[in-house]
């Protein structure tokens, strides 16, 4: 952090919950693990085959136990210090049976950063996170959102508004927040002064025309003649 690198964490894509109820259900006294109650779609988890009801009971060959909620952060930690980019092994249980399943663990897609204002557009972006991935039903993690539009700016007269996920700009795949800084650079540096971005709103594909120097409002979908 004191050099200005991003913190890389690992990713499996599941998320996590505390045996207690379950062992007491199952009526299996000497039972340990993790309960995965979630899989993310998209996930190395779920590339693998791991389901909701599966037990995480080893990491590596490393016992894990997660009896109550405050053991749950040490778990966590556990899975985001792996080793980015490898085949881990993890052991579970599910169905009375153990099994090991290797996962491909990745970085998590979504990380912190500062909004962005392109002050231009008279726009606020910021990189996604998982309750915008989510409400808007994304196929994938590329991709930015609007956390703010100024009324009567290029944004607002396109019709853009906040919440929406810009996706591309021009054709330009946006992945994240870096991805549009420079693609809105070089757009200010080119002076470009109509720009194509395409949107996801409320789970469904949506374009705009942005027109730097029009006073009118811009392309809306859906418009009637």
């Amino acid at each position: 952090i004191l050099k200005g690198t991003s913190l890389k964490r690992a990713w499996i894509g599941v998320e996590l919950q505390p045996t207690k109820e379950f062992r007491e259900y199952m009526n299996f006294t000497n039972f340990t693990g993790i309960l995965v109650s979630h899989v993310e779609e998209n996930s190395p988890a779920l590339k693998a085959g791991i389901k909701p009801g599966y037990v995480i009971q080893k990491i590596n060959g490393v016992p894990v136990h997660g009896e109550y909620e405050e053991d749950l952060p040490a778990i966590r930690k556990q899975i985001a210090d792996l080793p980015i980019g490898e085949e881990i092994s993890f052991t579970f249980w599910f169905n009375n049976q153990t099994k090991e399943i290797k996962i491909h663990v990745k970085e998590e897609p979504f990380f912190d950063q500062p909004e962005f204002e392109a002050d231009k557009w008279g726009a606020v972006v910021k990189n996604l996170d998982w309750q915008v991935y989510r409400i808007q039903m994304l196929e994938d993690f590329n991709g930015v959102y609007l956390t703010g539009v100024k009324s009567g700016e290029p944004a607002d007269q396109a019709n853009i508004r906040s919440g929406d996920v810009i996706r591309k700009i021009d054709g330009q795949i946006i992945k994240n927040l870096n991805d549009f800084k420079a693609v809105y650079e070089k757009l200010n540096e080119d002076n470009k002064k109509t720009i194509f971005t395409e949107l996801i709103r409320g789970g469904n594909p949506y374009f705009a025309v942005i027109k730097l120097d029009s006073k009118h409002k811009t392309l809306k979908n859906g418009d009637e003649n």
